[in-house]
């Protein structure tokens, strides 16, 4: 038995099985993905796939190839080869086919459904998975060869056998050069800026964004706006609600580069790649951190968390995503002056005496006039007291 052929091809499928755990004892940063996209369409699949599948359903019903592989091949051992052990083999098997058959499912069921616009959102993550796909697929197959009854060897036979072991070599070269190139998770607005020349559906610029770009340049032709362009908003401190809307991606411009510290890896990008990024930041602008695609690009771009000074910038690509979380970035300084005044005036009216309401509601003092004619009574009653 030890020398048999479905011996041998269970022993393959259980190291297969096993394998993948070598992945838990590498970094995070080289099993995770980052990328940006701009306005991509809305791809269910993708979305079930991202949030549902991979964080919940996966690590805890259908991730144990390491563990049911092994018991099914020990099964197998001790039965002999019966029939409770092929059964047992086939149904693992069958849980391992699965998942490496959902990933195509899905892709195909966006690409289909929504339209090609979704391969823009799949491409980043389809190299690695639909790789460890394949992987399982041969790990799925072998099983299966290892408790197929043996037969007379027809010439039918052969070719198909051939035929199969053909199509295992290729699936399993896949997942090699699939494992060997890893995830990438760099950001690079140079693959966005041809994206968005190259495709129609997502990563398209503004009409005229080149003659606007074009005018920002500076004289040496190094891509920033000039300093005396950014005065406006670096030093006078223009509000979003006061900037022309001609004006808006210059000031977005010129604050990100002023954020050194809250987002130093935005300083040093070109116009495109920074534009870019910004719009991408804008799709989860406001959202909690601790959510994967958000760290993810608060990394990039070397942020910690969303900071006052990053959604000032934000505020002139995205207001209304802005808004939900910092209203007051989106008002203009007379809007502003108006709230403050507003705001002013609720606290003064709090004061009964009216000769201490601005005196008393700047220094904070809005004790009610209860509470101030106790502490006299207290003060009168101590004093007759003591005569």
């Amino acid at each position: 038995m030890w020398r048999s052929r479905g011996f041998r091809l269970w022993a393959v499928a259980t190291v297969m099985a096993v394998l993948p755990l070598a992945l838990s004892v590498l970094p995070d940063s080289m099993l995770t993905t980052g990328f940006a996209l701009i306005n991509p369409p809305t791809c269910p699949a993708f979305v079930f796939q991202t949030e549902v599948y991979s964080p919940s359903i996966m690590p805890t019903v259908l991730g144990w190839n390491f563990l049911v592989v092994p018991l099914a091949f020990a099964l197998w051992l001790v039965t002999r080869r019966g029939r409770p052990s092929r059964v047992a083999a086939r149904t693992v098997a069958a849980y391992v086919l699965l998942p490496a058959l959902l990933d195509p499912a899905l892709i195909v069921y966006d690409l289909s459904t929504v339209g090609a616009g979704c391969w823009e959102v799949w491409l980043h993550t389809a190299d690695w998975n639909l790789a460890l796909d394949a992987y399982h697929m041969t790990c799925a197959v072998l099983i299966l060869l290892a408790v197929r009854p043996a037969g007379r060897a027809t010439p039918r036979r052969i070719r198909l056998r051939r035929a199969a072991e053909g199509v295992l070599v290729c699936c399993l070269l896949l997942g090699l050069i699939g494992a060997d190139r890893g995830l990438d998770d760099r950001f690079t607005g140079v693959d966005v800026a041809a994206r968005s020349i190259d495709d129609s559906g997502h990563l398209v610029a503004e009409p005229g964004a080149d003659l606007y770009w074009d005018s920002m340049m500076t004289q040496a032709g190094d891509g920033h706006p000039e300093e005396a362009d950014c005065d406006p908003w670096k030093i006078i401190h223009r509000s979003y609600g006061d900037t022309a809307p001609g004006d808006r991606e210059l000031a977005f411009l010129c604050l990100a580069r002023d954020v050194d510290g809250y987002a130093p890896r935005l300083v040093a990008l070109p116009d495109r790649e920074l534009l870019g990024f910004g719009r991408a930041l804008c799709g989860v602008a406001g959202r909690p951190s601790t959510e994967r695609r958000v760290r993810t690009l608060l990394d990039q771009a070397g942020a910690y968390d969303w900071s006052y000074a990053l959604m000032r910038a934000l505020v002139f690509l995205c207001p209304d995503a802005v808004a939900r979380t910092r209203p007051d970035l989106v008002l203009s300084d007379a809007e502003s002056q108006r709230k403050e005044e507003l705001y002013q005036a609720e606290l003064t009216s709090h004061c009964t005496d009216s000769a201490r309401r601005l005196r008393g509601c700047a220094a904070g003092d809005h004790r009610p006039d209860r509470q101030r004619g106790r502490r006299l009574l207290h003060r009168g009653r101590r004093d007759r007291g003591r005569r």
